[in-house]
C-alpha cells in the first residue's frame, strides 16, 4: 500500500536553493574584487569574472528584492514590517562597524592613540552607520597605497537595500490602486533609468548613480 507523503512534513519554504545561490555569487564577486583592486599582474587570469561579477551583484539585488518583497506580504501591519527589517539589519550591521574599526586598528601605520585620536576613526562610524559609505569609506593609516582605500567598500549596497526597504509599501500601494502591476513596474524602471542619466551624464555623480547602474 503506497503512503502519500504529508506536505505538512516538509519545510517547503526552507527547501529552496537561495543559501546556494548566494553563496555562488558571493564567490564570484569576491574573486571579481580581488583582481579589479589588487591590480595584480599575475591575477590577469581572473578578468574573465569582471562581467561575470557584474551579474553577481545584480542576482543579489534580485533575491533580495524577492525576499523582502515576500517579507512585506506576509507581515501584516506596516509597523511590523519595518520593525522587522531593522532587527534583521541594524544590530549585525553596527556591530560589523565597530568590529572593523577595532580589528582594523591593528593593521594601520598609527599607533593605537593616533588611530582612536583621529577623528577619521568617528567620521567613518558616523557615515556608515546612516549607509553613506561613499562620504567617508577610509580610515587612518590603511590601505593608503591602495587603488581604493575603502575599507568595506561593499558597503554601499546598503544604501540600496534601506531605500528599497522604504519604497517598497508604497510599490505595493500603487500596484493595489491601479490594479496595473506590469505598468507600474516598467515606469519605476524606466524613472531608475532617468535619475541614473541625470546623475551621471547631466550632474557628472557617479557615486549617487552607481546604485542604478548596477
Amino acid at each position: 500500500m503506497m503512503i502519500k507523503p504529508n506536505l505538512r512534513d516538509y519545510n517547503i519554504e526552507d527547501n529552496n536553493c537561495f543559501d546556494f545561490l548566494r553563496i555562488v555569487f558571493c564567490a564570484d564577486i569576491i574573486i571579481t574584487h580581488l583582481y579589479e583592486l589588487s591590480q595584480c599582474k599575475k591575477l590577469d587570469f581572473l578578468s574573465f569574472f569582471l562581467d561575470i561579477g557584474i551579474f553577481g551583484l545584480q542576482a543579489f539585488f534580485i533575491i533580495s528584492g524577492f525576499l523582502v518583497a515576500k517579507s512585506y506580504r506576509r507581515t501584516s501591519t506596516l509597523k511590523r514590517y519595518f520593525v522587522k527589517r531593522a532587527k534583521r539589519l541594524f544590530p549585525a550591521y553596527l556591530f560589523l562597524l565597530l568590529l572593523t574599526v577595532v580589528g582594523i586598528s591593528f593593521f594601520s601605520k598609527f599607533s593605537f592613540l593616533e588611530y582612536f585620536s583621529s577623528i577619521d576613526v568617528y567620521k567613518y562610524l558616523a557615515w556608515n552607520a546612516i549607509f553613506l559609505n561613499f562620504m567617508h569609506p577610509c580610515l587612518p593609516g590603511i590601505f593608503e597605497n591602495n587603488l581604493l582605500c575603502s575599507v568595506n567598500g561593499s558597503l554601499w549596497t546598503l544604501k540600496v537595500e534601506e531605500s528599497f526597504y522604504i519604497v517598497l509599501p508604497f510599490i505595493f500601494y500603487i500596484i493595489r490602486k491601479t490594479k496595473k502591476a506590469s505598468v507600474v513596474l516598467v515606469v519605476i524602471y524606466f524613472l531608475s533609468l532617468l535619475y541614473w542619466f541625470v546623475m551621471a551624464d547631466l550632474f557628472n555623480k557617479p557615486v549617487l548613480a552607481k546604485p542604478f547602474n548596477s
